[in-house]
């Protein structure tokens, strides 16, 4: 049985992370979500976005670290059924 390229592994976490994501969305501010999206999955700048939205680094870095925890436990529980 051939192994699964690194590429297509890649792609796979890539796309349940961004299903996870979508699964939580709801349970966040639009801001905070703005933030966590361009900062994590557009991968700009903490403190371009931050002074683009008018809020600040630490606040970014601390929604971020939520929306990650609860996309985690997402995932997780895709992973185990």
């Amino acid at each position: 049985v051939d192994k699964p390229d690194e590429q297509h592994v890649r792609k796979y976490e890539h796309e349940l992370i961004v299903w996870a994501a979508e699964q939580v969305r709801h349970e966040f501010l639009e801001s905070s979500w703005r933030a966590f999206w361009a900062t994590v999955i557009d991968e700009r700048p903490v403190d371009e976005v931050a002074a683009e939205l008018g809020v600040t680094a630490g606040s970014i870095y601390m929604s971020r670290s939520r929306i990650m925890a609860k996309i985690r436990t997402k995932v997780a529980e895709v992973n185990d059924e």
